[in-house]
């Protein structure tokens, strides 16, 4: 008898998984390129780039991304692929623990990059965070990730699960059992939810503050620059061919100042305009993977709060919404792909820097065919 009801909840779960394979090549194709992608981004910024504060912050987040990649996209695979046979507890616990790790830290890592960047922009003459800083707070936020997966590991394990069936039940990774009427869940989600919103406030902050003192900055480097033009302009007219003069304005970098206050003097050289648009550029690339992340984590979010609060909703889902409702719930996995994407395409040198290595690789692999056609020497 048992073993009549196992075959047929093999069948069920076969059955199940067939309906889920687009999830699943979806998950594994994110999968594959996650780990491509973030192994590029670790390799190029440790061999090819200088060590700044802002390479050791995105090559922390570039490990977390590869820990999503190689770690927690397999296990929700196979997630998928034992929907109603998910039998060992322990094994969902660990899965639901790597899942929610590498997130956490990333968050975190993420607040880190956004507060680099207002010092950088709107204090550059306060103390900065130096690479050596920066190791240690990565650090923190390790251990403070940690112990935000602690409830992770509590709360999940092995649910009764539904099969349409007449007293068929299955089991699957999710929200246990034990913790199936407890309000702990419920709890633990909206903690993370609260802090979610706190992260948004503070990085829409932040951000907001960079955009309106590089708007300043920008507006007055256009005047200055129009009016060192102009008065270049007149002093080559008054004196003919003499060499256009060279001018220095002292304007202050970010907040109003007062007379006696430290400021730095603003020369329109070729260089300085490009360390400007080096600053522009990094923050565009900082804010545009901080968007990513948590446009990104949104339906993931609300998906969960909505299974915590009705309960088993999930259970009467069929075919397209089952799988869309998959998708969505692990939407979190855009963000490892979407990372190294966003460094090609935004940063020259990195790009180019991939394009390099990819066309060193391909000459490696036709010298190794080349040499395996050569016949070998006669004795």
């Amino acid at each position: 008898m048992r073993q009549n009801i196992s075959h047929q909840l093999q069948i069920i779960n076969d059955e199940r998984a067939h309906v889920l394979l687009p999830a699943m090549i979806l998950i594994g194709c994110m999968m594959l390129f996650g780990i491509i992608g973030n192994s590029l981004v670790i390799y190029i910024f440790l061999r090819k780039f200088k060590v700044t504060t802002q390479t050791t912050l995105f090559l922390a987040l570039a490990c977390f991304d590869l820990m999503s990649s190689s770690i927690a996209m397999p296990f929700e695979i196979f997630d998928l692929r034992y929907f109603f046979t998910f039998e060992s507890s322990i094994l969902c616990k660990f899965m639901r623990s790597w899942v929610a790790f590498p997130i956490m830290a990333s968050n975190q890592v993420l607040l880190l990059i956004a507060i680099d960047r207002y010092l950088k922009v709107c204090r550059p003459l306060k103390k900065q965070i130096i690479p050596h800083l920066a190791r240690k707070l990565i650090l923190l936020s390790v251990a403070l990730s940690i112990v935000f997966t602690v409830p992770a590991f509590l709360i999940y394990g092995t649910r009764s699960a539904w099969t349409h069936v007449p007293g068929l039940l299955g089991s699957d990774c999710s929200t246990s059992d034990d913790m199936k009427d407890s309000i702990f869940p419920v709890i633990y989600e909206g903690l993370l939810l609260v802090v979610f919103v706190c992260f948004v406030i503070i990085l829409g902050v932040l951000y907001g503050l960079i955009w309106r003192v590089s708007q300043r900055k920008a507006f007055r480097s256009h005047v200055f620059r129009e009016r060192g033009r102009l008065l270049s302009h007149t002093s080559s007219s008054d004196h003919g061919h003499q060499p256009p003069k060279t001018f220095k304005f002292q304007v202050s970098t970010c907040e109003d100042t007062h007379p006696g206050d430290l400021t730095t003097a603003l020369s329109f050289s070729s260089g300085n305009l490009r360390n400007g648009l080096r600053t522009s550029k990094s923050t565009i690339i900082a804010f545009t993977v901080t968007t990513v992340f948590f446009l990104s984590f949104l339906p993931h979010l609300g998906l969960v709060l909505m299974k915590n609060i009705k309960k088993d909703f999930d259970y009467h889902l069929e075919n397209a919404e089952l799988v869309a409702f998959n998708i969505f719930l692990r939407s979190f996995f855009v963000n490892p792909v979407a990372h190294p994407v966003v460094y090609a395409t935004m940063n020259a040198r990195f790009r180019h820097e991939c394009v390099c290595l990819i066309k060193r690789l391909t000459k490696c692999c036709f010298c190794v065919k080349d040499n395996r056609r050569k016949p070998e020497p006669k004795h």
